[in-house]
């Protein structure tokens, strides 16, 4: 959904000129020093060689007519302008290409801006909050855009950022940016359930049909914070102990053709910045999932009994619903017998809850990252008893799980609003106060465990 907000906001012009597109950003890289910036900036192509350029856009050649379009895209801003005036020219040629070339350069982002990162802090605990700011500075003579709301981001020394202004940011600014871990992986941008909170809904919503757009003065600097980089609402967890880094990286997107394929393989055009290091000195518990699943259960024989697991995979808190009754709001639980096509079931807890009002606010329990608890417990001679009861004992070997479902969230409480708003009014008041932030929602079941007949 991410990349989408960038595609979208750089809406492709035709083929042809989409081949362009990319060549924008070669007259000015930031690797650059910024002594070679100021040289450059004193040797502008003259105005002549831009005309010249210009009227070869309607050379009989073709080749003639890639070639210009090749070094016009390269002059970048210094030859918009004199573009801008060819598109009122009186050949049809010449004023097409113009206008097409306008359009790309005027969708272009981090033309001739310098980019450097930094990190508020050299190291971190892997659940440490860390901020990285990215500096801009514009080092061309031309105005530069940028795909960054530069006024909404929180302040570098801010103490509070609501969710929405750490997410908004994250969003903006995760799609220039390569972040590998402690072990080298490369570590996605992570957000928590988008349908428990409307107002980041909407804004991605409307990140994904057009994102912001402002302008970077020549001279001008910029500087763009990223709170709690690694541990807001959307993030790049940092969970593996070691030197992650953090890489600023635009790359305009090459035709796959002959004449420009050779772009594609060399990032040309790439504006990025130096890599930073963050040292992560504490890594996250080892059973924490690195791909963002939220838990798991397991099934344990200890004894004569089978004892059942939740296990928190995620890197933040979660919430588990733990009231069992028939029906949605509540929880189920239960084990699960089979042996071939013949299935059986043992409740898990007492699920007689069926009215609304039974349901409490305050029934649900925290579990920390890496933490477990215990759901229920089996005694293994009821196991057997299911097992052998009639009509039909299988002779295949009984293999024994345990579910877990859990449908009720802030998510569901508020598509409930939505779908019905007076039906909803007439809802206990437990039920129409927000229900905590990632409460499990889902289905969990553990691999089966073969029972060995009784000797």
């Amino acid at each position: 959904m991410l990349n989408l907000q960038r595609a979208l906001a750089i809406a492709p012009p035709t083929r042809f000129f989409a081949a362009a597109a990319a060549i924008l950003l070669v007259w000015e890289v930031s690797a650059r020093s910024a002594r070679a910036q100021a040289t450059e900036r004193t040797a502008q192509p003259a105005h002549a060689e831009v005309a010249a350029w210009i009227e070869k856009l309607a050379a009989p050649k073709y080749q003639d007519r890639i070639e210009a379009t090749r070094r016009l895209c390269q002059m970048g801003p210094v030859a918009r302008e004199a573009l801008r005036a060819a598109c009122k020219s009186e050949s049809f040629e010449l004023s097409t290409r113009a206008q097409q070339l306008v359009a790309v350069l005027d969708r272009q982002f981090f033309a001739g801006v310098r980019v450097t990162l930094t990190a508020s802090k050299p190291s971190v605990a892997w659940d440490e909050p860390l901020s990285v700011v990215i500096e801009l500075e514009n080092t061309s003579a031309y105005e530069a855009r940028v795909p960054l709301e530069l006024g909404a981001a929180p302040a570098a020394d801010s103490t509070t950022v609501t969710d929405l202004q750490q997410a908004t940011a994250m969003v903006d600014a995760g799609d220039f940016l390569e972040v590998a871990d402690g072990a080298g992986q490369p570590v996605a941008l992570r957000l928590d359930d988008i349908n428990e909170e409307p107002a980041i809904n909407a804004m991605i919503s409307a990140r994904a049909s057009a994102g912001p757009v402002q302008l970077l003065k020549p001279g001008e600097k910029a500087s763009f914070v990223l709170a709690q980089f690694n541990r807001g609402w959307a993030r790049f967890p940092l969970l593996t102990a070691g030197e992650a880094t953090i890489r600023f990286s635009y790359v305009p997107e090459w035709p796959e053709d002959e004449t420009f394929g050779e772009f594609n393989r060399q990032r040309i055009g790439e504006v990025s910045s130096a890599p930073i290091r963050v040292r992560v000195t504490r890594g996250a518990p080892e059973t924490l999932s690195r791909s963002g699943r939220m838990a798991e259960i397991k099934v344990e024989a200890s004894g004569d009994e089978y004892i059942a697991k939740i296990l928190c995979l995620y890197d933040k808190p979660i919430q588990l619903n733990v009231q069992y009754g028939a029906t949605l709001p509540f929880a189920q639980f239960h084990w699960m017998l089979s042996a071939g096509e013949e299935d059986r079931t043992i409740p898990g807890a007492e699920q007689s809850r069926s009215r609304l009002t039974d349901f409490a606010a305050s029934g649900f329990s925290l579990l920390q990252p890496g933490e477990s608890l215990e759901l229920g417990r089996v005694k293994a001679a009821r196991v057997r008893e299911v097992c052998a009861a009639p009509p039909n004992p299988s002779t295949q070997p009984w293999r024994l799980t345990a579910s877990y479902i859990n449908l009720c969230s802030r998510a569901w409480q508020l598509d409930q609003q939505r779908r019905s708003a007076e039906e909803w009014k007439t809802m206990p008041p437990q039920l129409q106060s927000p229900l905590p932030s990632r409460i499990f929602a889902g289905q969990l079941r553990t691999e089966a465990i073969t029972l060995e007949p009784k000797p």
